[in-house]
């Protein structure tokens, strides 16, 4: 019964309210409908489940994966490809991955909490602008296990607020990681498309700038960024 119909009964003398009690009826019926409409308004305007973006996401990061091995040259196989969404509330807010695409299972993902301006993704998350990392010249430089000490002595800009084993983890695998921004409709970000192209299988060790800031692939990353995002987007 709706909250209008409770009115009319208890004004027209249908209903025998006993002691008083009619006006509590009234509310505890309104707010039981207030409540499913806003259930129903908040499953209308929800964005779309991660499940149910499995296909549209793997298929977008397909096509991006085979544009990224032709333009670069590295290894189809190895190279990864990503999608990463905001998730949490408040100071809580992380980047979660919610599609992985690699042929070959190693390496695996990586355990870090990406939190904004944290490594090439949080970085992207913060400055809503794409975020190629080349991290050969670094391996060369103070290996791909780096003393804590050298790690220590990096630039803010280097360091990416990443802790020591996080850094370690990043430049013992991969030779670049790119981070290209998910925004909605407000041009807020909502999430990230990544790429990373692995030290086995990396077509150019001795490349400067980064394989990722080339423009044909940075174009193409932005597009699968752009069409994941509106496929996130809630359904109004």
């Amino acid at each position: 019964m709706g909250a209008t119909a409770a009115v009319s009964l208890i004004r027209g003398g249908l209903w025998d309210s006993g002691k008083g009690w009619d006006i509590w009826f009234v509310y505890a019926v309104a707010g039981a409908a207030l409540i499913d409409q806003i259930i129903k308004l908040v499953k209308e305007y929800r964005p779309p489940s991660d499940d149910k973006l499995f296909v549209p996401i793997n298929d977008a990061l397909v096509t991006l994966l085979a544009h990224v091995a032709d333009a670069t040259g590295a290894d189809w196989k190895r190279v990864g490809v990503h999608a990463f969404r905001v998730k949490g509330w408040g100071g809580r807010k992380h980047l979660k991955r919610i599609h992985r695409l690699r042929v070959r299972a190693r390496p695996g993902p990586v355990d870090i909490r990406w939190t904004k301006g944290k490594g090439p993704l949080g970085r992207c998350w913060e400055t809503k602008e794409p975020e190629p990392m080349n991290f050969r010249k670094k391996v060369l430089e103070i290996t791909k296990t780096p003393s804590e000490d050298a790690f220590n002595q990096l630039d803010a800009s280097e360091g990416m607020g990443l802790l020591y084993k996080e850094y370690c983890k990043l430049i013992k695998h991969f030779a670049e990681v790119g981070a290209w921004p998910i925004l909605d409709g407000n041009d807020e970000p909502i999430g990230c498309i990544v790429v990373d192209i692995p030290h086995a299988g990396d077509p150019a060790p001795d490349a400067e700038p980064s394989l990722l800031e080339d423009d044909y692939v940075s174009d193409q990353a932005a597009a699968a960024a752009d069409l994941v995002g509106r496929m996130m987007k809630p359904r109004n």
